[in-house]
């Protein structure tokens, strides 16, 4: 949709350069007498060089009919040959029929009048029409001269004095009739009709377009202009450019617009100029506050550092190293600011600060000189007005038509590589609709579970922790993604479709609002919350569910596990619409739906470029999760900190059992490696929390002067939620360790409650089994007992 989107407005902005052969008022080419002219490059053409008794520019579309009949040469009009700021006047030709009616197209005419026209626009009245007949008193003439003045009555001619020695009374040339504006389209070449004060639809809409899109030819440039340049540059520099450029920008973004256009309005003409002036000067800050983090970020790399060992320059590396690695914002950015231009330039017109209705109607669109002689002629035809409201059919047709447009290339992406792979896999992805749905299905949505968040918690604040170091990479699968601070990033901050209530372990609803299972137990539906959203602003739909098994079994991920477990793990996956998916699982087994609800979609408009070089490109991109926090641009400051942002107004904050939840605005972890370290910045008031593993740590907290003072808070409590277990992990694999009894007798021979009594000062308690608490079934464990291990191992 992106690629044709540009294309498509390549297309419109050559059509618009185009303007004046395809939309105007002057011929393409003219022969008259022999002599080709071309008045479309020429400008203003008198009507005395064409032979006729005029001496401003003829109305052309007439004088194709004269030339047409008197055969004195020809001319091609542009398909629209109207000028966009020409008030048009509507007449087509009347005739009569069998029995002696006038109509034109739109039927019998009741009331109006007949005329003939001369190449200069101006008319000879034949009579006034009455319900189809002639009526009243009425002039004759042929070819210009008066021949006879005539009354009519019902029709019929009951006086008529003769002016020369002619006989026929019919009026001579093409009669014609006048229809009052608006008139309806497809009357007398136009082809949407014209508006209130005459001006052809078409021509009026493709002027307006014209001038908008010549004006982001010179506002796009200037604005990305001077936002690259100046956010590279505080991205790179850094220090105390950085920090200057930035108090400077704040004050200037916060000066208000409007109130910038009503004081220049005050002083000067508004004019195109000065508009787009003033748009340019307040649109570079945020493209600029975009590329200094980009920058920031870019400039840290080992390709950057290298350019500078190497001699390069500032300005070097800045042009061949920063600016083309933010090409992705560049390209994002690029539609939302000529819509921005869009909206800007015809609100303010609508306001009447713009006056873009005037630039239509003087036809200041055309970019192609013209004689100053004609303005005069040419203006006293067209009568030039601005439309009531000001271009109104403009803001309405056209802003319609580039919102489309241009917000094209920012809707959902959709990879084609994996629409081939569902395709492929018929098997397993599935396409239906909501009729497809079975009817016997129970909805469940986890309604009557109580909410267990604190209302009183209070939201806001830094929350600042320690890590031993920072993550070696932000993707969430691939090689290094397993690390120690993968838990932050994603399997603590991202939901799936269900979750479990803390206190009563029932089913509550995550992204998915409710549920049902089959009645065989193998298939669970799903309907999604169509306000949840990925931490980029993304909605989540059933093609991110669909992605996520496209993108874990792909080889570019790296990650067999994954490849491994989203193929033997899930049977099927069916999209009925948007917002309701069905997951089937591959066997029987306990706890079916909990397994089949913990499917995490995955954000597929991020993914965008993956493709065989997804470990280098995505390693330091954050992916975009479900819950509350993300990591920004400059978010991972590699061996000094992570810093986690909680979303503006996240999805979850109007959520029965998620409010209350996640509650500080950031969550900063501070580099420090060693444990010692880390419990002296505790005590110094440097980080808020930590967990105490060591009883060393624990008691001897009770002799510090911050935790006496009140200043520290020691905490302990229970859970019922199963927690890791820790232990002796054995390799069954091995010869001696696959015997049952050889580990048994192991078991029996290791002490552990005595390690917790003595080391950890008895304030560890022993599981009865791994991962307790996941099975209602809780067996004796087999306790120290130096007697039995032998017997058990013999």
């Amino acid at each position: 949709m992106g690629w044709w989107s540009l294309l498509t407005l390549f297309a419109l902005s050559a059509l618009a350069l185009l303007g004046p052969l395809l939309v105007g008022n002057r011929p393409l080419v003219l022969k008259v007498d022999g002599v080709t002219r071309f008045p479309v490059f020429a400008g203003f053409i008198s009507g005395r060089d064409l032979g006729l008794k005029i001496e401003g520019e003829p109305n052309y579309r007439l004088l194709a009919e004269e030339l047409k009949q008197n055969g004195r040469g020809w001319l091609i009009m542009p398909p629209v040959p109207f000028a966009p700021g020409e008030v048009c006047e509507v007449m087509p030709e009347a005739s009569r029929d069998a029995e002696g009616r006038w109509y034109d197209p739109r039927g019998i005419i009741s009331e109006g009048r007949i005329f003939t026209l001369n190449t200069d626009g101006t008319r000879r009245q034949a009579w006034t029409i009455i319900n189809g007949r002639p009526e009243g008193d009425a002039r004759l003439f042929a070819e210009g001269v008066g021949i006879a003045r005539a009354k009519f009555v019902d029709g019929k001619v009951v006086q008529r004095v003769p002016v020369a020695d002619r006989t026929d009374w019919e009026p001579q040339g093409s009669l014609r009739t006048q229809v009052p504006s608006p008139c309806p389209p497809g009357l007398d070449g136009h082809w949407l009709g014209t508006d209130e004060s005459g001006h052809d639809i078409v021509a009026r809409l493709f002027g307006g377009f014209r001038i908008l899109l010549l004006s982001a030819l010179i506002f796009l440039p200037c604005v990305y202009g001077v936002g690259l340049l100046l956010g590279a540059a505080m991205g790179y520099f850094g220090g105390w450019f950085d920090m200057v450029c930035q108090r400077l920008m704040e004050v200037w973004s916060n000066i208000p617009f409007l109130y910038a256009i009503i004081f220049l309005a005050s002083l000067l003409e508004p004019s195109l100029a000065i508009l787009i002036f003033i748009l340019v000067a307040f649109s570079w800050i945020g493209l600029a506050q975009q590329l200094r983090a980009a920058a920031y970020q870019i400039s840290a790399r080992d390709y950057v550092t290298a350019s500078r060992a190497l001699g390069a320059g500032h300005a070097r590396i800045i042009w061949r190293h920063i600016l083309p690695n933010c090409a992705t914002i560049i390209l994002t950015t690029l539609p939302f600011s000529l819509h921005g231009l869009v909206f800007s330039l015809s609100a303010l017109d609508y306001l009447g600060f713009g006056k873009l209705g005037r630039l239509v109607d003087s036809r200041s669109y055309a970019l192609l000189p013209r004689r100053h002689h004609g303005h005069d002629q040419f203006h006293r035809r067209s009568a030039p007005g601005r439309l009531r409201p000001p271009s109104r059919p403009k803001m309405r047709t056209l802003l319609a038509f580039l919102f489309v447009l241009t917000t094209a290339s920012a809707q959902t992406y959709s990879d084609p590589k994996a629409a081939a792979y569902y395709a492929e896999h018929k098997d397993f992805f599935h396409f239906a609709t909501p009729a497809d749905l079975p009817k016997d299905l129970v909805w469940q949505d986890g309604s009557a579970q109580k909410e267990f968040a604190d209302s009183r918690a209070v939201r806001g604040g830094t929350l600042r922790q320690f890590t031993g170091s920072t993550p070696p990479t932000l993707r969430r699968v691939g090689p290094n993604a397993n690390n120690g601070f993968r838990g932050e990033l994603y399997d603590n901050n991202d939901f799936g479709l269900l979750s479990s209530h803390p206190n009563t372990e029932e089913t509550i609803p995550a992204l998915a609002t409710s549920w049902a299972m089959s009645p065989d137990g193998m298939t669970a539906y799903f309907r999604l919350d169509p306000n949840a959203k990925f931490t980029d602003g993304q909605a989540i739909t059933a093609d991110d569910y669909f992605y996520t098994f496209y993108f874990n079994r792909s080889p570019w991920a790296k990650a067999d596990w994954y490849a491994d477990y989203y193929t033997r793990e899930w049977g099927s996956i069916t999209k009925y619409d948007a917002h309701t998916i069905a997951i089937k699982a591959p066997r029987k087994r306990p706890y079916q739906l909990e397994r089949l609800g913990q499917l995490i979609p995955l954000p597929r408009n991020f993914f965008k470029d993956f493709g065989p070089n997804y470990e280098k490109l995505y390693n330091d991109r954050f992916q975009p999760t479900t819950g509350p926090y993300f990591v920004g641009p400059t978010g991972l400051q590699r061996e000094k900190s992570v810093t986690l942002t909680r979303v503006q107004d996240w999805w979850g904050d109007h959520r029965k059992f998620y409010r209350h939840r996640y509650n500080p605005d950031v969550i900063e972890y501070g580099v420090i490696r060693d444990p010692e370290s880390a419990y002296a910045s505790m005590l110094a008031g440097e980080i808020d929390f930590m967990p105490i593993m060591m009883p060393r740590y624990w008691y001897g907290t009770n002799e510090k002067k911050p935790y006496q003072n009140g200043y520290l808070t020691k905490a302990q409590f229970f859970n019922d939620i199963p927690r890791p277990p820790y232990g002796l992990y054995l390799n069954t694999q091995k010869a001696l360790l696959s015997d049952l009894d050889v580990r048994v007798g192991l078991q029996h021979a290791t002490d552990f409650q005595r390690v917790i009594d003595g080391f950890y000062r008895g304030d560890y308690e022993r599981l009865n089994q791994f991962s307790e608490g996941l099975s209602p079934v809780r067996p004796s464990p087999r306790l120290a007992s130096p007697a039995s291990a032998p017997t058990a191992s013999s």
